[in-house]
């Protein structure tokens, strides 16, 4: 009964931590649409095509049929939202006798067959949630797609208040897919999304499951905590959790039978393993006494004269028992594992390192900072300011960067896109005043480097190179990639490094160095509040002796350069 207590306890803890982080993936991933949502309503140039669109507007025909220019400006807009990396499955605006979206526009009657299926209007709140269904608009050869919606109301804020349609978000199910399916296929672990009318999000559309999921729910009741569920059909534990921005719960489910079974296993083989070793022990104990104590003895005296650093040699004793040949091979074996275990200790003091490196990276809550630009992309819209909107977006194509799931590296492409997208957001800011250029050569796409290497090195000009000198601002980036490594240079007009810093910077580069070649604690590392050496003791940890870190300085230039051969 111990052992299943421990279990169900260990059981719960794993079904707590499952369905709080596939619910917390599903509130970013609704959260991420919400946004997009929001910055649609508040597009003025898609709120202009509207506008014109509802003053001209004739019964049974779609306006943007007839006017491919507005069709082509809302369609525009639209992929700006979604480019340049394609982050939802479509975006469309829906009202009867009207449809626009990215891809292409169906019949004005197919238009309003589906409108009047009612989806789409009487909700409460910002915005509504379909659950896993099929595509109604999907192109013809592609008309199985299944996605999931987020609607919200369309309105000219910027004219006459009316509203105009419903803007559709849609996501795939294969997204949906993703975030639910990891992490949990364990001992026939089920895992399912239900909406508060009890539709299917995910599993989608499997029959078995489906009626096995209504029992567990069911049984499951408003429960938000550990419950053991049972019933004359079906039986076991589970946990669910609801979503804090959708009405979605996520249930996680294992039947007794599945939950109980490696326990009942266990328990087996130990009895058979444990009766076994009493029956030896008896007889060992039995046998043994009798002629032990005398060669114990002299294996003490043995003991106490051998070095333990090196095998223990009985060859002298002079026996007539087999237990002194088993304890030599015991101490030998304990000899060998207090060195393995001295070779843990270093492996442990590489994974501290490991720990140390993470600790200086920030840790950015996405989820909050995808909230405050959604707020100050919807301020901008209220100020009818496309810039601060265009701002908020290209931030937080910065921030889905740095704060993603994808791993702690990523290829040097990759890392020059997220260069380019910081840049391109500096460039709002300085305009004119700034002025950049990114030069590349090689194939990009093959080697992997710690992600978020190369932008603190441009946030640098910014916060120190820029800063007491007058505009116009230049930084030339050039990254060279061929079959002997890798070189990437960064080099601004700033005002430049005091010879003096330079001696900081080189004296901490130098004692990263010490530290890494001597072995010392890692705890020692220190950054100095220097985003670069930040930068090098991550490279250092990667690449070892085969990175090459250099800082050069003059009159109104500053030149960073990271070699790496291979």
């Amino acid at each position: 009964m111990r052992l299943y207590a421990d279990n169900r306890k260990l059981a719960q803890n794993e079904f707590k931590d499952i369905s709080t982080r596939t619910a917390q993936a599903l509130e970013r991933e609704i959260d991420m649409m919400d946004m997009i949502s929001c910055q649609i309503f508040g597009n003025k140039k898609i709120q202009k095509e509207l506008f014109d669109a509802t003053e001209n507007r004739k019964k049974g025909v779609n306006y943007f049929e007839q006017n491919p220019d507005a069709r082509n400006n809302v369609q525009e807009a639209l992929w700006s939202f979604n480019s340049p990396r394609k982050v939802v499955a479509n975006l469309s605006i829906i009202y009867p006798d009207m449809f626009i979206g990215l891809l292409e526009i169906p019949g004005v009657e197919e238009v309003n067959r589906i409108w009047n299926q009612g989806l789409y209007e009487n909700w409460d709140g910002y915005y509504k949630i379909l659950p896993t269904h099929e595509d109604p608009f999907a192109i013809s050869e592609k008309k199985d797609r299944i996605t999931v919606s987020l609607l919200r109301k369309m309105n000219l804020s910027f004219y006459s208040q009316e509203d105009v349609g419903v803007i559709e978000v849609q996501q795939s199910y294969e997204k949906i897919e993703e975030i639910c399916s990891q992490n949990y296929d364990r001992n026939n672990m089920q895992l399912y999304v239900v909406d508060e009318d009890g539709n299917i999000v995910y599993p989608y559309e499997d029959t078995k499951k489906t009626r096995e999921m209504k029992r567990v729910t069911e049984l499951f009741g408003s429960q938000q905590c550990d419950v053991i569920v049972s019933s004359k059909e079906i039986s076991g534990i589970g946990m669910q959790h609801q979503l804090s921005n959708a009405p979605w719960k996520v249930l996680v489910f294992q039947r007794n039978k599945d939950f109980s079974g490696p326990i009942f296993r266990s328990v087996r083989w130990i009895l058979i393993f444990g009766g076994g070793m009493l029956i030896f022990m008896i007889l060992a104990v039995f046998f043994a006494t009798k002629r032990i104590m005398n060669p114990i003895v002299t294996l003490r005296k043995t003991v106490e004269n051998s070095d333990t650093g090196e095998a223990l040699d009985f060859s002298d004793l002079k026996t007539e028992i087999d237990e002194i040949d088993l304890l030599q091979r015991a101490f030998t074996k304990m000899v060998k594992h207090i060195r393995e275990s001295a070779e843990l200790m270093g492996a442990m003091r590489e994974k501290e390192l490991e720990l140390k490196i993470e600790v200086l990276q920030a840790q950015i809550n996405p989820h909050f900072l995808y909230n405050s630009l959604a707020a100050i992309s919807a301020a901008g819209m209220e100020d009818g300011s496309f810039r601060t909107q265009m701002m908020c977006v290209e931030l937080s194509e910065l921030l889905r960067y740095a704060g993603s799931d994808t791993g702690k590296h990523v290829d040097i492409q990759t890392e020059l896109e997220n260069l380019e997208n910081y840049l391109k957001c500096m460039k709002w800011r300085y305009e004119d005043n700034l002025e950049y250029r990114i030069e590349v050569e090689g194939k990009t796409n093959v080697d992997f480097i710690p992600k978020l290497t190369f932008q603190p090195l441009a946030e640098n000009s910014f916060a120190h190179g820029f800063s007491n000198t007058l505009p116009p601002y230049k930084i030339q980036v050039n990254c060279a990639v061929s079959e002997n490594g890798w070189i990437f240079t960064l080099k601004d007009n700033g005002c430049g490094i005091s010879d003096e810093r330079l001696l900081e910077i080189q004296t901490a580069i130098d004692n990263v160095d010490f530290i890494f070649e001597e072995s010392k604690a890692y705890t020692e590392l220190r950054t100095e509040n220097m985003a670069i050496l930040n930068i090098y003791m991550r490279l250092k940890q990667e690449y070892g002796r085969k990175v090459c870190f250099t800082v050069k300085s003059k009159e109104n230039e500053t030149e960073i350069k990271i070699e790496v051969t291979r």
